[in-house]
């Protein structure tokens, strides 16, 4: 072998050495691309399953605009009802009233732990008639405002149907119950 042979073939390594060291370090940064997306979502999904699992809580930030929105009513009494043997469920009712109780309203206690439906993570919202039509008139108004004021604060509340039964206990008449069920179970893909 000459030497202009052994030139050529180092020559020739080299060059393919060069597009074998391109390709591997393209094929690596394409690779890892994908392998850092796919990270990105198995953390996004484990955010996910981690906020599912935290209780609800009422922020200041939410407290304080529900204070500044309630209705001034302080002769109408409020009571909350919480998902029967949820302590999740009960201590976001504590915390609701609370900031009822701070906002100027009479509270109804005990917090009633007999409620037996959710409401899809929802609040909901009934008023316990008096029997007198003008009261029970004055008493749906005010439950309409208030879904109004806990949505104005971003606490998630709807109207929904009660079932007959879905609430043990004794309720006071003339009163405002806000209903807290569990806290919605999420799955991966919510948000």
């Amino acid at each position: 072998m000459t030497l202009d042979t052994l030139n050529s073939i180092f020559a020739w390594t080299a060059i393919i050495a060069a597009l074998l060291t391109a390709i591997s370090t393209i094929g690596s940064w394409w690779t890892g691309s994908i392998i850092d997306a796919r990270k990105q979502q198995e953390i996004a999904g484990l955010h996910v399953m981690v906020g599912a699992l935290q209780p609800r809580t009422i922020t200041v930030s939410q407290r304080e605009k529900l204070i500044s929105k309630l209705p001034k009513y302080n002769q109408m009494k409020v009571g909350f009802a919480a998902k029967m043997l949820d302590p999740e469920a009960r201590s976001f009712a504590e915390q609701l009233a609370s900031a009822f109780r701070q906002a100027g309203w009479s509270i109804v206690d005990p917090i009633n732990a007999q409620l037996l439906d959710d409401y899809d993570g929802y609040i909901n919202i009934i008023a316990v008639s008096t029997g007198i039509a003008d009261r029970d008139k004055e008493l749906t108004a005010t439950a309409d405002q208030l879904f109004g004021s806990l949505a104005d604060a971003d606490i998630p509340c709807r109207p929904h149907p009660i079932r007959e039964g879905s609430i043990g206990g004794q309720l006071v008449p003339g009163s405002i119950y806000l209903l807290i069920g569990a806290r919605p179970a999420r799955t991966q893909g919510d948000g």
